[in-house]
């Protein structure tokens, strides 16, 4: 992204200044650009912020075709999650105790077991695959 010229750039810090409150996601967008339009890379960027590269590269580029507005827009990415979000807390506690809590003959919890549990008491399929990642994500 090319530098931004002195009006822009003043809107940019007006629009920083004002924003606030339930505007964080627009807020946070908003400073990433401001540093990028000041010759920061967007890599480093990211870096700073915790935030992926291809993100920062993308609200800078959408900030200089159509301007800070467009940092306000946020379309949620991918498909909806199978597993209703009211449900997602319940799988994670049963799986926060043995298998043999919710009357499984393992030790330990596996993508393969996950998978059955899922398709057993949610109805949803999940690969082997998915639900490892799963679990690692919980282990976390």
């Amino acid at each position: 992204m090319r530098q931004l010229d002195a009006l822009a750039l003043q809107a940019l810090l007006r629009e920083a200044q004002r924003a606030g409150g339930d505007d964080a996601r627009y807020l946070h967008r908003l400073h990433a650009v401001l540093l990028v339009s000041q010759g920061c890379g967007c890599q480093q960027v990211a870096d700073w912020f915790g935030d992926d590269l291809r993100s920062v590269e993308r609200w800078s580029r959408a900030c200089e075709l159509k301007g800070s507005a467009a940092l306000c827009q946020h379309h949620g990415a991918g498909r909806p999650a199978r597993l209703p979000p009211e449900l997602q807390g319940r799988w994670q506690q049963d799986v926060a105790l043995p298998p043999a809590a919710q009357g499984y003959d393992h030790a330990r919890w596996s993508g393969k077991l996950l998978a059955l549990h899922l398709s057993r008491k949610f109805g949803v399929l999940f690969s082997q695959r998915h639900c490892q990642s799963l679990l690692r994500a919980c282990r976390r």
